[in-house]
């Protein structure tokens, strides 16, 4: 939920980490700011961007793990998000960052 000047959206993201959510509530601030409605539309176009290359992008390994490639512009502040996203994924075996 994105709200603002007394205006409130719902928005729906594709893709994984609460540390994204905050670039989609930047992007949106900006958009307001520009002089664009806080509106369905605007919500629309963030649920329906999709991270470039390999930025918290799910892979199915041959044997069938779930990789969670998150290696472009990798910091420490985006490989902590990473980790912390991957501690709240439940799984039935262990998780691994490297």
């Amino acid at each position: 939920q994105l709200s603002g000047a007394g205006e409130a959206v719902a928005v729906g993201l594709a893709w994984p980490g609460p540390h994204l959510g905050a670039c989609c509530a930047a992007a949106a601030a900006v958009a307001v700011a520009s002089g664009l409605p806080l509106d369905a539309e605007l919500a629309r176009r963030l649920s329906e961007y999709n991270p470039v290359g390999a930025r918290m992008r799910a892979v199915t390994a041959p044997s069938g793990a779930t990789i969670l490639d998150d290696v472009y512009n990798a910091n420490p502040l985006s490989m902590a998000n990473g980790l912390d996203l991957l501690a709240g994924v439940p799984a039935s075996g262990r998780g691994i960052a490297a």
